[in-house]
C-alpha cells in the first residue's frame, strides 16, 4: 500500500492531459439504407482532436519526449541500478562464502568422495557376485573374498 498509492497518484497526474486530447462531437453523415438505393443523414458520433492534440509542441514534449522518457527510459535506468545492485550483493556474498567455509567444503569433498567410494565398492562387490553366479565357467577367479 506503501508504494502502490504514489504510483496511482503520480500515474494519475502524468496522464491528466490525455483526458483533454479527444472530445466527441455529433457529425451529420450519409447513410445507406440496406436493400435500397437510398441515403439519409444522420447525426452520428465522432472522436475528434482538440487543439491541445493539434499543437505541435504538445505533441513533441508530451507525447513523444515524456512517454519516452517515462515509460521507458526510467524503467531501463531502474532495471540497470537493481540488477547491478544484486549482482554485487550476490558477488560481495559468494566472495564471503568461498572466505569462511573453504576449510568445510573441502570437509564435504572428502566426505562426498568417502561415501561415493563405499557405494561403488559395494555395488562393484554385489556385481561381481552376480557375474560369478550367471557365468560361473567364464571365471577363474574368486570374488567371495571381496
Amino acid at each position: 500500500m506503501v508504494y502502490t498509492i504514489p504510483i496511482i497518484f503520480c500515474s494519475f497526474l502524468f496522464n491528466i492531459p490525455r483526458f483533454f486530447e479527444l472530445r466527441t462531437e455529433m457529425k451529420l453523415t450519409n447513410m445507406t439504407i440496406e436493400g435500397t438505393n437510398l441515403t439519409e443523414e444522420k447525426m452520428m458520433p465522432q472522436v475528434v482532436m482538440t487543439e491541445i492534440r493539434k499543437n505541435p509542441s504538445y505533441s513533441r514534449d508530451y507525447v513523444m519526449i515524456a512517454n519516452f522518457i517515462s515509460l521507458i527510459v526510467v524503467p531501463m535506468l531502474v532495471l540497470i541500478i537493481l540488477n547491478t545492485s544484486i549482482f554485487r550483493k550476490i558477488s560481495q556474498a559468494n566472495a564471503r562464502h568461498n572466505a569462511i567455509s573453504s576449510h568445510q567444503r573441502s570437509d564435504h569433498s572428502v566426505a562426498k568422495m568417502l561415501i561415493i567410494l563405499v557405494l561403488v565398492m559395494n555395488k562393484t562387490k554385489y556385481l561381481m557376485k552376480h557375474i560369478e553366479s550367471n557365468f560361473d565357467s567364464y571365471f577363474s577367479f574368486d570374488y567371495r573374498s571381496l
